[in-house]
This record gives structure tokens, C-alpha cells and sequence, in this order.
């Protein structure tokens, strides 16, 4: 069995035991051979014998080249009149009594007196045939003609896409890989068969396919597997220096204008590789831009020598004079590194912080370069991000310190002091220490922009920390009076974060767009902010409806949400697992918040990890709520959460899980009330209005106090898919059947489909004496646990209907008559009316009006 062709191996399988075979078709790596070699495989070698046969180069000038092995059998010298007779005899020898099938891979070479041959024996019914052909080169009009004219049946064989992508990379590697990986080897291979398993392999041998935390991860950049280096340096081996040069060029600039690829070398050239298929050119709005053909090729032409990347990347910045405004800054950056020659240092350091958290190695060298050249503290504190990001803490530390040591005047000494506290905040994980550390400096520095500055990392330090409301009181004040600042930019940043668990999502909302919408001038030197102000605006988004796109990322590394597209990242940008795990937990998707979820705790474990808090306090959550407590203790006794935490109470809540699970109500009730304490203490009404409604069971009690603190919380939350989970809650405690249904409508609008399930149980239960509205509770429940995956209790009968009865009713809803029913199911129509006559009673109506209503409220649910 081929992974991933599964359905494609059954078809081909058909077309030769049932017709006269089938002509496998497809670009070269596509896998046309591998498949055409599991077919041969899967045919019964009882019944059936196979002939392989080749089509290549070599042969393709000889006639009868690739059927030579069965021409001279026999010593005597054969007549072109005969041959074919010979090769028919040949096979049937082979064959004996089972049936012939002959197999060519590569029909396309096949010289023309050979492929007439195979022809013959298709339209003779000598044997059954199976080819593979590429679909990009010309092949001879018989092997054409044997599937347009002569009953092979053609199975055009596409790319693999990302579901047997990852089926193929999981059966490899035999176990379960993180998704950001397989986005990347999809889009690294493309889909092509022989290029992913190639990829793997070299990745597995080569140490840059990893296990950690139980999924396999590429960790490393990407590079030719050995088994394809020859096949990818074939493709470039006859160009001129000149054109490989060219093809240098699009590596080192990818995406690159078309106007400064004719300047670095000549329109004439650049035409030549397009029809070469070694590059291809895209348009882009009133732009041309040119990439090479395939990612693999790119990591292949990028082993060029020294000497060649930098007369190629000096070629190009002479380039980007002639073509203004087409080179974006990362790239002309890039090119001054490459070049060895002078360099804006301004220009290094901006690119550096645009790349920061996709490729922080190349982030390091730009910096250090610029750094060298100008001896800046903000170049000292790009340097130590891009070491914090690379994984060396230590090093950035000693970076920072030296520039603090080395400081020429105080506002670089205050630049390097605000650093070095915001590098104990994250990369140390002291936020506390380092709000101390601010304060004091805060009382030696007089009001001005170096204050607001010092201010503005002060508040996301605190923002950090889980001290909302005194974040949220310096973030007012620093966007305020409206100038647009690094700090102003910091100060949003904080109240779309602060404001949205505090639960004031229309005002978190203006504050995340703003920093969205504001110009790329505004947001230099903070590389996080447009990423992050996406990621809040998707949060406040969660609590509202409709629900926002998730924040995508780079699948690289996944660490942090971005605001840069594909022609920066490199890759296409995928959705942030954090995010993504944390909106499947909330929906209710809990398997799936679990993987991605183990995804993000293990991205959010390197660099700065300023959420690494979240990402394993939810996890360990997921894990509890799945009935896996073990799994969930686990995480927690190696990874809890930590002093750097947006979300107050996160350890706490996540012990409550566990103790939930653990069926230790007390522990859990104390824990959970620790949550519940420290968001208020915070200000974060949203987050302290989820505590309290959490777990059903451990509040069944329904205390009083918590009660009343829920019920004076409710307007003061801007936030409607909370406030409806929230009335909800409240609505348990009540034994009204009608209201419990109302509210899991309600829920399941929402989305919310885990807390609908459970208040449609609790009303099917409440709503005993009323059978009709017991009925709309019932089928709504199983509607939402056969989305959700969770084991029915009963089985589309609702009401006590028997299998037989439920069938009728589905049918009677869908709007068919006694008559058709009866047809259908081969009953009588009196029958037909005595199990209706059941169904009635049994739902509470008297007749087809009032089923049809109950049909449009859901009833079809079941059909």
C-alpha cells in the first residue's frame, strides 16, 4: 500500500483486473513509479505475471531498444515483420497460465517501434498494460493513443496536498509530527513525492528531523537531501557563468523584481531561465516578480561559493539603484552583508528587527555588522533579541552589559538600563525584579520622551506580570495625548492585551486596529508589534461575534504571531498554534486544542517564550478535562507556569483541572478559589468570570457568594460568548427545562458546543413531563456529540423511540409520504401510520404540522 494513495492504488488496481490497464500520468517525483510499482505488488501473483520494461535515453535511438529482452530469446536472426510475434510469444511464455500484465515506467522515452509494440499488444488483447508517463514532455502518439483511444483507463496523478503529505511523513517517521513541520516540508516539496520522502530521510540521518515532547519536529534550515543533489545540480550544470550567476541572483533576493534581475544581468538571460523552467515570474500587482522553480532548487543554488554570493549580491544593490523603490529593505540589507563592502548601518538594524523572530541567525548577523560599524546601544539590544531568540540568554546578557559599561551618554546609558530589565523580565523570567529595576530608574530620569520610553516597557512588563490594572493605568497615559511613539505603540499594545481580560473588547478591539493600521515608520524597532497587535485583535474577537481569523505565524519556528506575508517569511504563513489551540479548547475541539496545544508549550519553551505560561496551564487543562490527569501533572511538574503570565491565576486554575478530574473536589474548590482571587486581584473581570463558571460539577453547590459575585460581574463584561456561557451557568442551578434549552440554542450559536452539549443534557433531563421539548433537547445533544466525537448516550431515538420508529419519523420529517415510506422501507402504509401514530405520542404532537415544525428546529439532526 502507497501512503497517500490509497484511493488512486484502488483505482489503478481496477483498471487492470477489470479493463485493459491504466496509464499512470504526472510530473517527474510526482510518484507515478512508486505507485505503478504498489499496483504491480497488489496484483495477485496467482493470476497474474508481470513483465517490467523501462523507457530512457539510452534506448530511446534503438528500435526495439527498451523491448530488447524479449526479442532475443531465440539465436536466430528475427525479421522486423516478426518481431512482434516473438515478443508476444515471450510473454505468453513468461505468463504460462496467468495473465500477462506488461508494465513500462517512463513510456514517454520509449523509441517509436517499441511503443507500437506495446500498442499492438493493448488493441490484440495480448496482455494488460500498465505506463507511466510524464505529462509535462512529449511521448510517442502510440503510448497517447492508448489511453485517448484504446481503453486504458488515465489516472492523472497531482502533487500530494497536505493531509497525505503528513500521512506520508507520519507512516516515515512512525509517529506523530508537529503540524507547523509538515506545513513546512509541504511547502518545501511541494507535494512531490520523491522530493518529501528524500526530505525525510536526509532529515532523519542528518539530525535535523527531532523528537521533542513526543512529536517530531524539523529543526534546522532547509538543505539538499544527498540523493537529490545530483538531480537538482543537473539542472544548472549547462549554464553559462553568466546565467548562473542569474540564477544566483533570484536565490539571494527571492521574491525579486523582474526590472532588477534584467539589471543584474539582461532581459535576455532572464528570459532564458524562464524558459528553461528554472525560474518562474509571478505578477503581483503592477509588479513582475521573479523565484526560482522550486524551494529545493533554491537550497541547491545556494551552496555557491563566497566569492560568487558576494559579486552576485554586489550586482544586485547596483541593481536596486537602477529600479528604485523594487527592493524592499530586508533584501537590500541582506546584500550589503553579502557584499562585504560599506553598509548602512540604519538599514542593517531595521532588517534585523523585521526578521527577528523568523530567522534570528541571520537577525544576529546583521545586527553584530551594524553594531561593529556604529557601536549604538540599540544596536547592542538588536543583537541581544536575536541571541535570546537563538537560544544563548547568556550571551545577550553580556552584550547588554557591555554596552550599559560602555555608554557615552545618558541616554544610552538609559537605553541600555531599560534593555537589561526587559531582558530580566523575559529571558529571565523575573518580571517582578525587573519592575523594581525600572522604578528606581524611573526616579533619576525627568519626564520626557527617555521616560515615556522607560514607561512603556515598564507597562508590559507589568502587562506580563499579571498586574493588569497598573499596566493598563500607565498604557492610558502614554496614548493619551495621541503622538505616535515607539512608547505610544508599546502603550497599545498593552491596553488591547490588558482591556480584553479585563473584558472591555470594544475598547481592546480600537486599540489592537490602531496599532494594526499604523505605518511601518511608527512600529521600527519593535518587530513583535503588528504580529501581536493582530493576535490581540483576534483575541477580543473570540469573546464577540463572528469569530476573527486565527494570528498566522512562520512554520519555522511558530514562537510568535506575524504580521509579515510570504515574500518576507520565506514560507507561507500558517496559524499560530497557540492561538489555534487555545480557540480549539474554547469551541469545545479538545483532541485538537491537545496537539496543537503540545505544539505551542514546546515553541513558547525557546527564546523569550512570553507565553509559555499560557500555553502550558491550557494544555495541562485540555489533558484533565480528556480524562488524562497524568498527562496533565506532568506537564505541570515540568513546565508550570511561571512568573511571566498575561492570565492571572493560571496555575492555580490549571491544579483546579486536575484535581476536577482527579475527583478531588476540596483541593480543587481551594485551588480554584486561588484563581479566582488573583484575577480579581488584577481588575481582569473576564478572566475572573471564567474562573467562576468553570466546572459545572465543582460549583454545583452553588455558593452563595460566588453566585452573587458572577451575577454583579455580568454587566460589567463586555464580552458576548463569555456572557452567554456565563448565564448559562447560572441557568443550571435552576431545574427549568424551557431555559436550559434556551440557553444551549443559544450556545451552540456561539459556537460554544462543549457547555451547549451539557446544557441540552440537563434539559433533556429537566424536561421529563414535556416529551415534544424533551424530544428538541435530545436530538440537539446528539447533534453536538456526534460533532464533538463524544459517545452517544442514545443514539438518534430520541423519547424512547425504537430503531424502526426513529427511521420513519426521520422520513416523515424530510417531508415523504405514507406511500413513499412504505416504499421505501418495503412496509405497508398501515404500518407506516401505526409507527407514526407511536412516534406522536411518544414526542408530545398529534400530527405531520407539528413534526414538520420540530423537523425545522432540528429534528432533521438525526435523518
Amino acid at each position: 500500500m502507497v501512503t497517500g494513495r490509497e484511493l488512486e492504488l484502488r483505482r489503478a488496481r481496477t483498471a487492470v483486473t477489470r479493463g485493459r490497464g491504466v496509464a499512470i500520468v504526472g510530473a517527474a517525483g510526482v510518484g507515478k513509479t512508486a505507485l505503478a510499482s504498489a499496483l504491480v505488488e497488489a496484483l495477485d501473483r496467482e493470476h497474474c505475471s508481470t513483465v517490467r520494461i523501462s523507457g530512457t535515453e539510452a534506448s530511446r535511438p534503438i528500435p526495439y531498444g527498451a523491448l530488447a529482452e524479449l526479442i532475443t530469446g531465440e539465436h536466430e536472426p528475427v525479421e522486423p515483420a516478426l518481431v512482434f510475434g516473438r515478443i508476444v510469444r515471450e510473454i505468453a511464455r513468461r505468463a504460462g497460465r496467468r495473465t500477462p500484465v506488461v508494465f513500462v515506467d517512463d513510456a514517454h522515452l520509449l523509441d517509436g517501434p517499441s511503443a507500437a509494440a506495446l500498442l499492438a499488444l493493448v488493441i490484440g488483447r495480448h496482455a494488460r498494460v500498465i505506463v507511466t508517463v510524464r505529462g509535462d514532455e512529449p511521448a510517442p502518439d502510440a503510448i497517447t493513443s492508448l489511453h485517448k483511444d484504446h481503453g486504458l483507463e488515465r489516472l492523472d496523478l497531482a502533487p500530494f496536498g497536505r493531509a497525505c503529505t503528513a500521512a506520508v511523513v507520519e507512516a516515515m517517521l512512525d509517529g506523530e509530527v508537529a503540524a507547523s513541520t509538515i506545513d513546512l516540508l509541504h511547502q518545501w516539496t511541494g507535494g512531490n513525492a520523491l522530493f518529501l520522502c528524500e526530505l525525510v530521510r536526509a532529515g532523519r540521518s542528518e539530525g535535523h528531523l527531532v523528537v521533542e515532547a513526543g512529536l517530531w519536529w524539523w529543526q534546522a534550515p532547509l538543505s539538499v537531501p544527498p540523493a537529490l543533489a545530483e538531480l537538482l545540480d543537473r539542472r544548472i550544470d549547462g549554464l553559462t557563468s553568466e546565467e548562473r550567476d542569474a540564477v544566483a541572483a533570484v536565490a539571494l533576493g527571492e521574491p525579486l523584481s523582474l526590472e532588477v534581475l534584467e539589471a543584474a544581468s539582461s532581459p535576455a538571460i532572464a528570459a532564458h531561465l524562464e524558459d528553461l523552467e528554472l525560474i518562474r515570474v509571478d505578477e503581483a500587482g503592477d509588479r513582475l516578480l521573479v523565484r526560482l522553480d522550486h524551494p529545493l532548487l533554491r537550497a541547491a543554488v545556494q551552496r555557491q561559493s563566497p566569492s560568487r554570493r558576494r559579486r552576485v549580491a554586489a550586482r544586485l544593490l547596483a541593481a536596486a539603484q537602477i529600479a528604485p523603490g523594487r527592493v524592499d529593505a530586508v533584501s537590500r540589507a541582506i546584500w550589503q552583508l553579502e557584499a562585504r563592502g560599506e553598509v548602512d548601518v540604519e538599514l542593517l538594524l531595521g532588517a534585523a528587527e523585521t526578521i527577528l523572530h523568523t530567522d534570528p541567525e541571520l537577525a544576529a548577523r546583521l545586527a553584530r555588522r551594524s553594531l561593529e560599524k556604529s557601536g549604538s546601544v540599540r544596536a547592542a539590544a538588536a543583537l541581544a533579541d536575536a541571541l535570546v531568540e537563538s537560544g544563548d540568554s547568556d550571551a545577550a546578557r553580556a552584550v547588554l552589559e557591555r554596552a550599559r559599561d560602555e555608554a557615552l551618554t545618558p541616554e544610552d546609558s538609559l537605553t541600555a538600563a531599560v534593555a537589561l530589565a526587559a531582558h530580566r523580565a523575559w529571558a529571565e523570567r523575573s518580571p517582578e525584579e525587573a519592575h523594581v529595576e525600572l522604578a528606581t530608574l524611573r526616579a533619576v530620569v525627568p519626564a520626557g520622551p527617555g521616560r515615556d520610553e522607560l514607561d512603556s516597557v515598564d507597562a508590559l512588563v507589568l502587562l506580563f506580570a499579571a498586574r493588569t490594572a497598573e499596566a493598563l493605568e500607565i498604557a492610558d497615559r502614554l496614548t493619551a495625548s495621541g503622538v505616535t511613539s515607539q512608547a505610544s505603540m508599546r502603550g497599545l499594545l498593552v491596553r488591547a492585551a490588558g482591556l480584553t481580560i479585563v473584558g472591555r473588547t470594544e475598547d481592546a478591539l480600537a486599540a489592537a486596529e490602531a496599532v494594526v493600521r499604523a505605518p511601518q515608520a511608527a512600529l521600527a524597532g519593535l518587530p513583535y508589534a503588528r504580529g501581536m497587535g493582530l493576535a490581540a485583535l483576534a483575541l477580543a474577537q473570540l469573546w464577540r461575534t463572528p469569530l476573527g481569523a486565527v494570528p498566522s505565524t512562520d512554520p519555522a519556528r511558530g514562537r510568535w504571531p506575524t504580521g509579515l506575508g510570504a515574500d518576507t517569511l520565506g514560507t507561507e504563513p500558517t496559524a499560530w498554534p497557540l492561538f489555534d489551540g487555545y480557540v480549539r479548547r474554547v469551541m469545545g475541539d479538545r483532541e485538537g486544542a491537545i496537539s496543537r496545544l503540545r505544539e505551542a508549550l514546546v515553541q513558547q519553551s525557546g527564546g523569550e517564550g512570553l507565553f509559555r505560561s499560557e500555553a502550558a496551564a491550557w494544555l495541562a487543562l485540555s489533558l484533565a478535562e480528556s480524562g488524562r490527569p497524568e498527562e496533565a501533572e506532568a506537564v505541570l511538574a515540568t513546565q508550570a507556569p511561571d512568573a511571566v503570565a498575561i492570565v492571572p491565576g493560571l496555575l492555580p486554575w490549571a491544579r483546579a483541572g486536575v484535581a476536577v478530574a482527579r475527583g478531588h473536589r476540596s483541593a480543587a474548590r481551594h485551588h480554584l478559589d486561588e484563581a479566582i482571587t488573583a484575577a480579581r486581584r488584577a481588575g481582569c473581570n473576564l478572566v475572573e468570570l471564567g474562573y467562576l463558571t468553570y466546572s459545572p460539577d465543582l460549583q454545583r453547590a452553588g455558593r452563595p457568594m460566588d453566585l452573587a459575585r458572577l451575577r454583579k460581574l455580568l454587566p460589567q463584561v463586555d464580552a458576548p460568548r463569555l456572557v452567554a456561557s456565563a448565564e448559562a451557568f447560572l441557568a443550571l442551578f435552576t431545574s427549568d427545562g424551557p431555559q436550559l434549552l434556551e440557553h444551549a440554542g443559544r450556545l451552540e450559536s456561539y459556537g460554544l458546543r462543549l457547555a451547549a452539549l451539557e446544557l441540552a443534557e440537563a434539559a433533556r433531563e429537566a424536561l421529563r413531563p414535556q416529551p415534544r421539548l424533551r424530544a428538541e433537547a435530545t436530538l440537539l445533544a446528539g447533534s453536538l456529540r456526534k460533532e464533538l466525537g463524544v459517545a452517544l448516550n442514545d443514539p438518534a431515538r430520541p423519547c424512547d423511540l425504537t430503531p424502526r420508529e426513529a427511521e420513519v419519523m426521520a422520513l416523515a420529517a424530510g417531508g415523504m409520504s405514507d406511500r413513499d415510506i412504505a416504499g421505501d422501507l418495503v412496509l405497508s402504509v398501515r404500518t407506516v401510520e401505526t409507527h407514526l401514530a407511536r412516534v406522536y405520542r411518544k414526542l408530545g404532537i398529534t400530527s405531520r404540522q407539528d413534526l414538520a415544525q420540530l423537523a425545522t428546529i432540528g429534528l432533521a439532526r438525526i435523518a
